[in-house]
């Protein structure tokens, strides 16, 4: 996993909540990485709102975004970019 592949993953995933109206925040180690602390990291973490998960789940799931592994709802896996997405829920 390269740190580009990351940021391309992260910045669709933005763009998308965006369009989608769904409100989410970065969290951990990229969180982190904006405040100047390098931290090594293979994921994506995000925090939502209950609202915020289900829409993700009704508007993201199958276009583009799997659950991992099949039937989960807090672990996502970008499929253009393989990388996974965490999320919690506020």
């Amino acid at each position: 996993m390269h740190s580009t592949d990351i940021a391309k993953a992260l910045a669709e995933f933005r763009t998308r909540f965006a369009m989608e109206g769904i409100l989410s925040a970065v969290i951990d180690a990229l969180a982190m990485r904006q405040h100047g602390c390098a931290r090594h990291t293979e994921d994506i973490d995000i925090v939502t709102t209950p609202d915020g998960l289900q829409s993700i789940h009704e508007r993201l799931v199958g276009r583009g975004s799997v659950p991992r592994p099949s039937g989960l709802r807090k672990k996502l896996r970008d499929t253009k970019h393989r990388v996974d997405l965490d999320m919690l829920r506020s």
